[in-house]
């Protein structure tokens, strides 16, 4: 099972996105299991500034207000799920498009925001549980998932949801051996040049050693606490042409991070089956 979670170029450049649904439909040619989650915050900005709306972001987390709550589910859950779902069929890989609303998938709670979202009732929200019943059904039935990961609080009440904090829950939900994170970053980096491989023990380190700096510190600290919680391996890399999962996968590209020791760099072994929590119908909280 790999979870792979989309952004940058590779959600919005067509070309990009062509090659990268090729990977995923060779992933899955292979017999692996593939849940995609996807971002989009640069369009979802976009259109905002269009609309007269001021995006508002404080350490890569969007402050959501309701009107640019609107924006977010016609771009992620309606422009860009649907886009990657067509760019899918190409390759003739079916694909369904959904988010975390649909079937139960991401149960939410609302984060407390500052800025201007914080006088209009924050809609950026956290994942509080996960229900993959949806998920395994559509993988039993050979489908590939595309998830956006706007969620509701209530049925009136929508709820936008970080695409890396998605990811980050779900592939633990899914028993992932590999998390991939395709982004415009060729990996973590050490004096400008991506890590070949990360240990958990050795990314605090890091960090205070000012190696790991900006944006990059809490996606390292979610992916180490995706391995203690049985994600075998977090990559993190850019799209770089076709074959590029793979090579990230094989450990030839972007950074992986993992649960051993300093010395423990390895390749990803994505020949596993999906978990699912029997004894809570597939919630995992």
């Amino acid at each position: 099972m790999v979870v792979v979670k989309l952004g940058g170029g590779a959600v919005t450049e067509p070309a990009q996105l062509n090659d990268t649904v090729a990977d995923l439909s060779a992933l899955v040619a292979g017999d692996r299991q593939v849940v995609v989650v996807h971002g989009g915050g640069t369009e979802v900005s976009s259109l905002s500034e269009r609309l007269g709306l001021q995006p508002e972001l404080i350490d890569g987390i969007r402050q959501t207000s309701a009107d640019e709550m609107d924006v977010v589910d016609m771009v992620l859950c309606g422009l860009v799920n649907k886009r990657i779902v067509r760019a899918c069929a190409g390759v003739h890989l079916s694909a369904v498009g959904l988010c975390g609303s649909d079937g139960g998938l991401f149960t939410a709670r609302r984060l407390p925001m500052g800025g201007a979202a914080a006088a209009n009732r924050s809609h950026t929200g956290d994942v509080a549980a996960v229900d993959t019943s949806v998920l395994q059904h559509l993988l039993a039935a050979s489908y590939l998932p595309v998830v956006a990961s706007p969620s509701h609080l209530a049925p009136d009440v929508a709820i936008n949801i970080n695409a890396d904090t998605a990811a980050l829950e779900l592939a633990p939900a899914m028993g992932a051996q590999a998390l991939l994170f395709l982004s415009d970053v060729a990996g973590v980096l050490r004096d400008g040049e991506p890590m070949a491989t990360l240990a958990a023990d050795e990314a605090e380190d890091a960090i205070a050693g000012r190696a790991i700096t900006g944006g990059m510190i809490p996606k390292v600290r979610a992916a180490v606490a995706a391995l203690h919680r049985g994600v075998g391996s977090v990559v993190v890399g850019r799209y770089e042409g076709l074959g590029t999962l793979q090579r990230m996968l094989g450990g030839q590209q972007g950074t992986t991070i993992h649960a051993g020791t300093a010395a423990a760099g390895h390749a990803v072994d994505t020949d596993e089956h999906p978990h699912r929590d029997e004894s809570t119908g597939g919630v995992v909280r």
